[in-house]
């Protein structure tokens, strides 16, 4: 199957999904279990930028790192494991000891908590680009067009045993996931444009603090504006007395150290 083959298959599969199920709209308010993976994905590359500043890492280290960044974003996929570390190897492990210490630093982790936990993220993402997040564009239709380009490289995905008894199941899978992306998109979208205050304290406030030191030194390596390489430890010692984010960016850093 091909890339314009799954598109088209992909796509009448969720046409015939949604008008089977009752779900051709958006479902209101539905806020699926994959709300979080935008600020997991910004924390690992947050996790390989501070190691760049790292002193305690050798060149090889951070070479394994930047060499294999997707390595590091699937490592919450990856099995522990003791034996001798390729760069790959090492990229992996890193990223799943990151993933670890972030996940214990969700609180709380409901669906609806990563979901503004995603916002405060994006937004300071946002501020850090030069924009003004309070003034927000059309969201909803930016989210569409990257799930489209996303949904199409899943056709690299397809299963190597290519049998019709195989693959519908896959494709039902990813049915499956459009849906929840849509409605996760949704969930997004409104909660960008217009966040509710009282649930951006609740669940954001004390997670992500965009002004603490590490999370600074982090946003602009991505940006540009390298934080002095000294101010290093004093950054890691205020996010151990923390919590939050910023608590497992330490967390992950001392974890990277000890392979």
């Amino acid at each position: 199957m091909n890339r314009r083959q799954f598109a088209y298959v992909s796509a009448f599969a969720g046409a015939v999904a949604a008008g089977k199920h009752g779900e051709a709209a958006v479902q209101p308010g539905r806020i699926p279990e994959a709300a979080g993976l935008i600020t997991e994905m910004v924390f690992l590359d947050d996790c390989v930028r501070i190691a760049m500043y790292d002193p305690a890492l050798s060149a090889a280290a951070k070479t394994a790192l930047t060499d294999n960044g997707d390595f590091v974003r699937n490592g919450a996929l990856s099995p522990a494991s003791s034996a001798s570390k390729t760069p790959a190897q090492f990229a992996l492990a890193a990223g799943r000891l990151s993933s670890e210490a972030l996940n214990r630093q969700r609180r709380p982790n409901s669906p609806e908590a990563r979901l503004y936990q995603d916002i405060a993220v994006m937004r300071d993402l946002t501020a850090a680009a030069g924009c003004d997040p309070s003034k927000p564009g059309p969201v909803g239709d930016l989210l569409d067009i990257l799930h489209v380009r996303c949904r199409l490289e899943f056709h690299t995905l397809i299963p190597d045993d290519g049998s019709l008894e195989t693959v519908h199941p896959w494709v039902e899978g990813i049915v499956t996931w459009w849906r929840d992306q849509r409605d996760l998109r949704a969930a997004l979208a409104s909660a960008y444009t217009s966040p509710d205050k009282a649930k951006m304290r609740e669940f954001a406030a004390s997670f992500y603090d965009p002004s603490h030191p590490l999370i600074r030194a982090a946003r602009g390596f991505q940006f540009g504006w390298l934080t002095p390489a000294d101010a290093l430890p004093a950054a890691l010692e205020q996010a151990r007395k923390s919590a939050g984010y910023a608590r497992a960016l330490a967390d992950a850093t001392d974890a990277i150290r000890r392979g």
